[in-house]
């Protein structure tokens, strides 16, 4: 027993003095730095809920999340948005919105199911109010990634609904004076405005040798803010 356990920790300790720097491009905010999404609308009310339904017994992970979405979406969630980034300017209502760097968060769910922490560039999602009885199925199939085809084209059930584009900096402003639930990697926060710009290559993450070299072809990395 004992010498099993100081053979593992003889092999951690390989791994960690073993381990590359990953340099990977990082979420700049006025609420600070994160690395996978920043978010707001229905998601971020989501992920505000979750600690509340992780409280309950055998609610952990995708089951306190699927809970605060079924929580969320039985409420009035919307707001007047104006988008600009770059030359695009957009002024919609929005239930949701997810600037990413990362793939997936909330347990699994995966947001932007091709975006890179080293290309230099925030994946935007943003979906407009879905009529309640068609938001079951959407979420099932976001949850798999599969509202971008591989072009990252917004596929048919989705076109109606989400608009996708990527950018170095965004700003969103709240026109109708309802503060949005914001949430950078699961840190909430309610505001009236949002700022987020790509930081590149601003942070080096020491990884095994064999996930280093592939890392931002594996869910290595992807899986942070979950």
């Amino acid at each position: 027993m004992c010498e099993t356990s100081a053979r593992r920790r003889s092999s951690w300790t390989d791994a960690q003095l073993a381990a590359q720097p990953f340099a990977a491009d990082v979420i700049r905010t006025p609420q600070g730095c994160g690395i996978d999404i920043y978010a707001a609308g229905i998601d971020a009310q989501v992920a505000n809920g979750i600690p509340k339904w992780r409280r309950v017994p055998f609610c952990g992970g995708t089951t306190a999340y699927t809970l605060s979405i079924l929580e969320a979406v039985c409420s009035t969630f919307r707001h007047r948005l104006r988008i600009t980034a770059d030359d695009r300017q957009l002024e919609d209502t929005f239930m949701m919105l997810a600037v990413c760097n990362g793939q997936q968060y909330g347990g699994g769910y995966c947001a932007a199911p091709h975006a890179s922490m080293t290309d230099g560039l925030l994946d935007v999602v943003l979906l407009r109010p879905v009529p309640r009885l068609k938001l079951p199925g959407l979420l099932g199939s976001y949850k798999k990634g599969e509202h971008l085809s591989e072009g990252d084209t917004v596929t048919e059930k989705f076109a109606p609904y989400m608009t996708f584009f990527r950018t170095g900096s965004i700003d969103i402003e709240v026109l109708d004076g309802n503060p949005l639930i914001t949430t950078l990697d699961g840190e909430c926060s309610p505001q009236l405005r949002m700022h987020a710009e790509i930081a590149h290559s601003a942070v080096r993450i020491l990884l095994p040798p064999e996930l280093a070299a592939n890392a931002n072809k594996t869910p290595a990395l992807q899986a942070m803010g979950e």
